[in-house]
Order: structure tokens, then C-alpha cells, then sequence
């Protein structure tokens, strides 16, 4: 009965992890990756309210609804989305390229306004990259935790090595007398 009962438990906590990180946790990614969009749109907006940028421009109206959009549809920007839309692309030639058309919308403003577009939009990137590979699950598990687990071994490693030092070279004394054929063989 022991066995069965840990059995239960083991999986009553896989369970638990499931739900965690395939709910919960792709749920507060969602919810902070709007919360920033949100936040970068009301960028786009005070720098248009300040002058930076002109509102009536069709750049200020592309960027905002792209804005809007990925707002909107947060929840399908997942790691699998981007590589099946990547799959895609190189199919679909035809299809509407966003940086294109903002490239061809910005052409009669100064530069400063210029930058202040790039600006907003490397961030706007920046957000979509982040929200592809950080809400993913698959990903934390097969590149983020290894790397971690991998500069956490490093660490505690180096810890062990600080602080048994005596017990580890008395180790390696053992191992040099063992390797010594001289000292097995009685022989100076």
C-alpha cells in the first residue's frame, strides 16, 4: 500500500506542475505581456501627444493596430505559432510584410521621427521575443533549466572545491600513491 500511496502522491505532484506551468504560469505570461503592451502603446501615444510624432500618420495608425493586434491575440503568440508561421513564410511570398510597409509609410518624416518609430517598435520586437520564448514551457524545459542547472553545477561546484579542499587533496595523495607503480611495487 505504501508504494500505491507514493505512487498517487508522485503523480498528484506531476499533476500539480502540469497545471502550473501549462496554465498558470502561460497565463501570467499573457497577462505581463499585455500589461507591457499596454504600456509601450501609451508610449506611442504620449509621443505622438507631445509632437514627437504626428497622430494622422498612417506609421502612427500601423504601429498602434499592430500594437492592438498583439494585445488582442497574446495567447496565440507561443513558440509553436512562431516556428509554424515561420514554416509559412518561406512558402508565402505574397504576403504582407509589416516592416515594408512601415519602411514605405515613414519615408516623408524627419528623422528624428524616424528614430523615435524605430525606437518604439525595436521595444514592441523586443516584447513579441520575449513572449514567444519565455511563455513556452517546452523551452524553459529544454534550454533555460539546462543552462541554469548547468551554471548552478558550476557554482556549487567551485563552493565544494573552496571549502573541502584538505579532504579532496587527501584524495589525490591516495590516487598518486595508487597510480605510483614505484610505491606498489616496494621499488625507489
Amino acid at each position: 500500500m505504501t508504494d500505491f500511496a507514493g505512487s498517487l502522491v508522485s503523480l498528484a505532484s506531476l499533476a500539480f506542475l502540469w497545471v502550473l506551468l501549462f496554465w498558470f504560469y502561460k497565463d501570467l505570461c499573457i497577462e505581463l505581456f499585455r500589461q507591457k503592451m499596454f504600456a509601450l502603446r501609451e508610449e506611442l501615444f504620449d509621443a505622438a501627444a507631445s509632437g514627437e510624432i504626428p497622430f494622422d500618420h498612417k506609421a502612427y495608425g500601423r504601429l498602434r493596430l499592430t500594437m492592438n493586434g498583439a494585445i488582442r491575440y497574446a495567447h496565440h503568440i507561443t513558440l509553436a505559432q512562431f516556428f509554424l508561421l515561420s514554416l509559412g513564410q518561406r512558402r508565402e511570398q505574397h504576403r504582407l510584410n509589416y516592416n515594408d510597409q512601415m519602411q514605405k509609410e515613414m519615408r516623408d518624416l524627419n528623422s528624428k521621427q524616424v528614430e523615435k518609430f524605430a525606437e518604439i517598435n525595436r521595444k514592441f520586437a523586443l516584447l513579441l521575443l520575449k513572449q514567444i520564448f519565455v511563455s513556452s514551457p517546452v523551452f524553459i524545459f529544454t534550454i533555460i533549466m539546462p543552462v541554469l542547472s548547468y551554471f548552478f553545477f558550476l557554482d556549487v561546484a567551485s563552493w565544494l572545491l573552496r571549502h573541502l579542499k584538505l579532504q579532496i587533496e587527501d584524495v589525490q595523495s591516495m590516487a598518486y600513491a595508487a597510480g605510483d607503480d614505484r610505491s606498489l611495487s616496494g621499488s625507489s
